[in-house]
């Protein structure tokens, strides 16, 4: 066990027994679904959507193949209904999933590199890869909300 202290803060680490788990088996190598959009185009569009989501900060993705945008949908009993359509290079089947607006928020935020953000997806019940579209040293795996 390691002890840091300063005046503002205490910081304590533990050095824990055992194996990581086995996260490579949930990483998918190939996608139904590859989806390329603008970062920042994308964190407005969640943001925008995320006022009119309910208390599960639930936004839905709508992606299909015969057209050239995704759509970004939410809806709430009190404040109404926003669809947000975004410009956005796909490749691969339909596909319409849910996600916590503010957790796809957190992985687009960590993208560093390049403009362009990538994503990875298997279907509306299986986890979303986030990445750069230009760079492969950064992934974010983001979870579906299931109903």
């Amino acid at each position: 066990q390691i002890v840091f202290k300063t005046k503002q803060l205490n910081l304590i680490s533990r050095l824990i027994e055992g194996n990581y788990p086995e996260y490579e088996s949930i990483i998918s190598k190939s996608f139904g679904t590859e989806v390329v959009l603008n970062r920042q185009e994308t964190i407005q569009a969640l943001r925008v959507s995320g006022i009119f989501s309910d208390q599960s900060n639930e936004v839905k993705i709508k992606i299909s193949k015969e057209k050239k945008n995704l759509e970004i949908f939410s809806n709430n009993q009190v404040v109404g209904e926003n669809n947000y359509f975004l410009g956005a290079k796909i490749k691969g089947e339909s596909v319409e999933i849910s996600f916590n607006w503010q957790y796809f928020i957190d992985g687009l935020k960590a993208v560093r590199a390049g403009e362009e953000v990538s994503l990875g997806l298997n279907g509306s019940n299986k986890p979303t890869l986030l990445k750069s579209a230009t760079d492969n040293s950064f992934i974010y795996l983001l979870m579906p909300i299931m109903k």
